[in-house]
């Protein structure tokens, strides 16, 4: 199944750790200075073309868009718009073997660091919102 984890604001911001074309997509391992995890971007998700040329390995990039795709151990996230912002300074990188593997359960513990600290627990307003969406969308069938 898709749970979408884009809360109202937040955007993360992670490293790219490695990049791999396959057709129009991109697969990357990316980190947000704590956990690791694996990325799928759509070939369409850079803001400009400038973001295109610039992506590469070291460079920090923000989510504009994006959802945890799979199930079980099989989880990822599908990012469709990002920013290519700048490369990170080698002294701040966090070697691999201090990351964290990401593992989430659902929204309430997404597991990046950053939500934390940028957004409130957010988990009843979601489902709040789900329902919502799923009642307007019976009310127009």
């Amino acid at each position: 199944g898709i749970e979408n984890c884009l809360a109202q604001g937040f955007r993360p911001i992670l490293e790219v750790r490695s990049t791999k074309y396959v057709g129009n997509m991109i697969t990357c391992n990316a980190t947000d200075g704590e956990y690791y995890f694996k990325v799928m971007l759509a070939g369409n998700c850079f803001q400009s073309e400038v973001d295109r040329q610039r992506f590469a390995i070291g460079m920090l990039i923000r989510c504009n868009h994006y959802m945890l795709q799979g199930g079980g151990n099989k989880r990822f996230f599908g990012i469709t718009k990002i920013e290519v912002l700048s490369r990170l300074p080698e002294a701040l990188k966090k070697p691999d073997n201090q990351l964290q593997k990401f593992v989430p359960v659902g929204f309430e513990d997404v597991g990046m660091s950053q939500v934390a600290s940028q957004v409130p627990p957010a988990a009843a307003h979601f489902q709040q919102q789900q329902q919502q969406q799923e009642q307007q969308q019976q009310q127009q069938q």
